[in-house]
C-alpha cells in the first residue's frame, strides 16, 4: 500500500528468541534447512524463492557451522501486523463521521445524537491540508509570471506570505483531533487477535 499519506501507523508486534547449542542447534539447523531452503536464515535475503512465509519471520545473528552441521544458533521469530493505519484521508473520514456520543460506532445505535462536532475541523484540514497549498502555489505562478503593475504584484506576494503560513493549521487541527475531539480507536484486544489470528494459515503454510 501507498503510505505516502500517513501521519501514524499503530503495528502489532511480537519476537521469540532462542539460543541453541548442540544437538539442539544442529536439530534447528536442520529443520530450517528443510523448511526455508538455508540452516541460516535472515528474514526475506537468504531465502530461495518459493520459500514459506513463515521462514521470512526467523532472523538469526550467530550461526557456527562445524562439518555441514549447525553447532550454535542465536535466532528470533519476528511478527509484525499492522493493526491501524492513520491518514489524512482516515483524519477527515473520522472526523466527518464521529458522532457526539462515544457509543455511537455504526450511526444506528440508539445513543446516537447525529450531532458531529468534528465537521468543523475536517473541513478546516480539508481547506488547509489539501486546497489551500496548492491554490497558494497557483497564485504564486500567477504573481511571477502574469504581467502584473509592480504595485500590484508586491501586493500579491504579501498577502500570500502572511496568508502562506496557515499551512500549518493542519498541524494544529490534529493536535485537536488526539487531545480535544472524542474519535476512538474502537480496536478491541478481541478484533486485533483476530486479525493476527487470520494470518496465522498464511504465516504456518
Amino acid at each position: 500500500a501507498d503510505k505516502s499519506d500517513s501521519m501514524m501507523e499503530i503495528d502489532l508486534s511480537a519476537s521469540l528468541g532462542y539460543h541453541a547449542h548442540g544437538l539442539l542447534a544442529a536439530a534447528a539447523g536442520a529443520l530450517e534447512a528443510s523448511a526455508c531452503g538455508t540452516d541460516c536464515p535472515f528474514g526475506d535475503e537468504t531465502l530461495p524463492p518459493g520459500a514459506p512465509p513463515a521462514c521470512a519471520t526467523l532472523e538469526c545473528d550467530a550461526c557456527t557451522i562445524v562439518a555441514g552441521v549447525a553447532a550454535e544458533q542465536r535466532c528470533a521469530g519476528k511478527l509484525e501486523v499492522p493493526v491501524a493505519h492513520m491518514s489524512y484521508l482516515y483524519a477527515v473520514t473520522q472526523l466527518w463521521g464521529q458522532d457526539l456520543s462515544p457509543a455511537c460506532q455504526t450511526g444506528t445505535e440508539p445513543e446516537c445524537t447525529h450531532i458531529y462536532p468534528g465537521r468543523p475541523a475536517a473541513a478546516t484540514l480539508v481547506v488547509f491540508s489539501f486546497i489551500w497549498p496548492h491554490l497558494k502555489l497557483l497564485l504564486l505562478q500567477l504573481f511571477f509570471y502574469l504581467p502584473l503593475r509592480p504595485a500590484a504584484r508586491r501586493n500579491g506576494n504579501y498577502w500570500l506570505a502572511f496568508f502562506g503560513k496557515w499551512t500549518l493549521a493542519d498541524v494544529l487541527v490534529m493536535t485537536c483531533l488526539l487531545g480535544l475531539l472524542n474519535i476512538n480507536a474502537h480496536s478491541s484486544i478481541g478484533d486485533v487477535w483476530s486479525s493476527v489470528r487470520a494470518q496465522q494459515p498464511q504465516l504456518c503454510n
